[in-house]
């Protein structure tokens, strides 16, 4: 799988990367749903409400197609550790959430199969 990196107003430090990579390496449990092609685009980036008198905020996003389809997962923190780790559990609890229902699809095909089969509607 591709890792595609992108900074808006960011600085991409070495370590920054090693730390999206260490991060992002759940995503390889999930393998063998997404195939052989797939591609994950980052965006990291780093806004600021100046004119409101807030703080610096980062946020992460991240564009994935897998599963037959493009997943995208947003996370907002006070520092760009803060961003990248809740972008973690949002794009985990996404695709748990896309796996779930891919075999609950399969599991009602199969029970109607199984229905027909026994002669009832």
């Amino acid at each position: 799988m591709k890792i595609n990196i992108k900074t808006v107003g960011v600085e991409l430090a070495p370590e920054i990367r090693e730390y999206v990579e260490k991060k992002l390496a759940v995503i390889e449990r999930f393998g063998h749903l997404m195939g052989e092609d797939a591609a994950l685009h980052l965006i990291l980036g780093k806004t600021t409400e100046h004119h409101k008198g807030g703080a610096d905020a980062f946020s992460a996003e991240i564009q994935l197609r897998a599963m037959g389809r493009d997943i995208v997962a947003k996370s907002f923190g006070a520092d760009i550790r803060a961003a990248i780790d809740g972008l973690k559990d949002e794009l985990s609890k996404t695709l748990v959430s896309g796996a779930d229902k891919k075999r609950t699809l399969l599991r009602r095909g199969a029970s109607a199969v199984k229905n027909f089969l026994k002669g009832g509607k």
